[in-house]
């Protein structure tokens, strides 16, 4: 094992990359999300621990009216810059010691792939995962960590109407102790970033992140930040975040 791996890295393409011999009918729309319904977020808590008491599952998503961290503002419903972006992030390693859920390190050689593209052949507004490299996780973005994270980061940056196709390819086995939801979360915000022009800052990607590893393993920070920030990151606070 080698710390010191560089954070989450990410190739744009641009062109036309539909999908050829596809129609509208031929995708399944099952684990689409709509992304054109607004309201505005409450404000953002930093919890010590994650609520792990039962909520109601979400139908929609709706976008944020404002940026929660950004003072500057940002465009409603930007235009992307590529027509598909592909994002790697690293795996982690975050039990170290005494400092367990307080410092991480990213590990170089394993991690995850998220390819996202604009997709004409998904309806207007919504995300959906085209694909998932294992059987054992969902394809429905309200339940998989990639497709929560990049939900996240599209509400961060307004987006609404846009017709978004993310594909997740692992490379972490799963239950493997390097981070492997927190991976699939950064690549897919890091994706969603790039593909509209790299509008929010790194704190804001880190909140985009936290969102998803709230909901599947708790509200830590010790995996998420060295993903896409690289090497040895100490978390010795929440609230305020200095890293």
């Amino acid at each position: 094992m080698e710390g010191g791996e560089v954070g989450a890295r990410k190739k744009m393409k641009r062109g036309d990359q539909g999908r050829e011999g596809e129609n509208e009918q031929s995708i399944v729309r099952k684990g689409m999300v709509p992304l054109n319904r607004v309201e505005p977020d409450p404000p953002l808590t930093f919890p010590p621990h994650a609520d792990t008491s039962p909520k109601p599952i979400p139908t929609i998503i709706r976008c944020s009216t404002k940026p929660s961290i950004s003072t500057s503002p940002l465009a409603l419903d930007p235009n992307p810059q590529y027509s598909s972006v592909v994002s790697f992030a690293p795996a982690t390693v975050a039990n170290l010691g005494p400092n367990f859920d307080f410092l991480g390190c990213a590990v170089s050689g394993l991690g995850d792939t998220v390819t996202l593209r604009i997709d004409q052949q998904v309806p207007s507004g919504q995300l959906f995962i085209s694909s998932v490299s294992t059987p054992h996780l969902s394809t429905n973005p309200l339940f998989n960590c990639a497709g929560i994270a990049a939900i996240s980061a599209v509400r961060r940056l307004r987006v609404r109407s846009h017709c978004l196709s993310l594909s997740l390819h692992k490379g972490l086995p799963l239950g493997s102790d390097l981070g492997c939801s927190a991976t699939s979360a950064a690549a897919a915000a890091v994706a969603v970033n790039a593909l509209f022009g790299d509008r929010l800052s790194a704190s804001e990607l880190i909140l985009a992140r936290l969102d998803s590893e709230a909901k599947v393993s708790g509200y830590h920070a010790d995996n998420i930040v060295p993903a896409i920030m690289g090497g040895f990151v100490l978390i010795r606070s929440y609230d305020p975040r200095p890293l």
